[in-house]
């Protein structure tokens, strides 16, 4: 909502052309105003769209829920310090995993999501910070975007969660993608039930609207960090934390690069297909670096690290979900495993590479076809083995490996059930179903 402003020059006769820009202060948001005063003012402003609204360097503004249902919003701060957005517990009082309610989530982008399902489109949010009061058992997102086309999210930061969903996409499309966003400092020591226990920097898909899926996202340079679920939390659920988590099969042909993720149980849980994933740094996670399970298929991991994880470097399984399709045809190429068990802290089944079926007996689907090539695995003094394959189909592949470290006197390379094979670095002739 930029309007052109031409002054006269006295002396030359020429016009000058000047941008006056509307800033949130222009549409009544404030920063002495609370939160319920500034949801509504900065909802009013957008609710027909085609609007850009700038925000001042370094100002800080009580917020809270903001719907956007039109089509061409942009919300930025253009130089400077980045302005924050700030969202008192009081506000924000959710409980439950699955709501988007107003006292749920801050920025709410949707287009329809019933009925005719018309899409909103051109939604840009820019140079912006999200902060959470540090108050526990509640579930909170920071953005979501559901049923849009060409939405962007770039240099957004977001801390201060109990838990939750730093940014929530579901059936985006376009030119879409989220840049050099920072998601870290989330925190819960609650006792959550299972339903209501999800904490995760990026979430794509985990719903869909008209049956349809996102499509070629950009999720380039992410930094997601310290996502941490207590010991209380832990007790009662498990550890669910995900760095970067693509939920579906049928969710396809996205980009993810230069992700950077630590303190985590898992770096990047991909159950989508078709995707690249370019280079990615993945450090001290409680569970594995790269999760590929329930469908995951075709998809090429270029140049992994992933340093100091708990269980595993690497987990590949299938699923018991019924409709699932096999996880099949995915590659990781190059790249290095190193520091398994780094802590001395894990627990049951422990490997650099774990194949698995999942699920068993209620197994629907099974890993197939699956290739580690190229790669270093460095277990470490504590790894107690490089490769593991249980699934009981599949011909899973470890291609060229470079397997060094372990514990002594451990099978490094298992595969009970001679489903897979694996060539170790020099000797690409020679296979091994089960090596000491």
């Amino acid at each position: 909502m930029a309007a052109l402003l031409w002054l006269q020059n006295d002396r030359s006769g020429t016009r000058q052309r000047h941008i006056v820009r509307t800033y949130l202060e222009d549409v009544g948001v404030s920063t002495s105003n609370n939160a319920a005063a500034n949801a509504a003012a900065l909802s009013a402003a957008v609710a027909r769209g085609n609007v850009t609204l700038h925000v001042r360097p370094g100002n800080r503004y009580n917020m809270g829920h903001v719907p956007i249902t039109a089509d061409n919003v942009r919300i930025l701060c253009e130089r400077g310090d980045k302005p924050t957005f700030y969202m008192p517990a009081a506000t924000f009082t959710n409980k439950t995993l699955k709501s988007y309610d107003g006292n749920a989530l801050l920025f709410d982008a949707r287009g329809a999501l019933s009925g005719g399902f018309e899409p909103i489109s051109n939604i840009l949010l820019e140079n912006l910070i999200l902060e959470s009061e540090v108050s526990d058992g509640r579930y909170l997102r920071g953005i979501a975007a559901r049923n849009v086309n060409n939405f962007n999210a770039n240099g957004i930061e977001i801390f201060g969660f109990p838990t939750g969903i730093g940014i929530t996409l579901g059936t985006v499309n376009g030119e879409s993608g989220i840049r050099e966003c920072n998601i870290h400092g989330f925190h819960t020591n609650t006792a959550w039930r299972s339903a209501d226990a999800q904490m995760t920097g990026i979430e794509v898909d985990n719903e869909r609207y008209n049956g349809l899926a996102s499509e070629g996202l950009k999720i380039l340079s992410p930094r997601i960090d310290n996502l941490v679920f207590g010991a209380i939390a832990i007790a009662a659920v498990n550890d669910q934390t995900d760095g970067i988590n693509i939920c579906h099969h049928s969710s396809r042909f996205h980009t993810i690069s230069d992700a950077r993720i630590s303190r985590v149980a898992e770096g990047i849980d991909h159950f989508g297909s078709d995707c690249i994933i370019n280079d990615p740094v993945i450090s001290q996670v409680r569970y594995a670096g790269l999760k590929i399970f329930h469908g995951a298929s075709r998809n090429i991991y270029y140049r992994p690290v992933v340093r100091d994880a708990v269980q595993f470097f690497v987990a590949i399984g299938g699923s018991y979900v019924a409709g699932v399709p096999d996880t099949k045809s995915n590659i990781i190429k190059g790249g290095s495993l190193t520091g398994l068990n780094y802590d001395k802290t894990a627990k049951g089944t422990t490997a650099g590479v774990f194949i698995t079926d999942n699920g068993v007996p209620k197994r629907v689907a099974r890993p197939k076809w699956n290739i580690v090539q190229g790669t270093l695995i460095d277990e470490g003094a504590h790894g107690p083995r490089a490769w593991y394959d249980e699934s009981t189909f599949g011909y899973n592949v470890g291609e060229a490996l470079r397997v060094i470290g372990g514990a002594a006197n451990v099978k490094r390379i298992a595969i009970p059930f001679g489903g897979g094979r694996v060539s170790l670095a020099g000797a690409a002739s020679t296979y091994y179903t089960d090596l000491t």
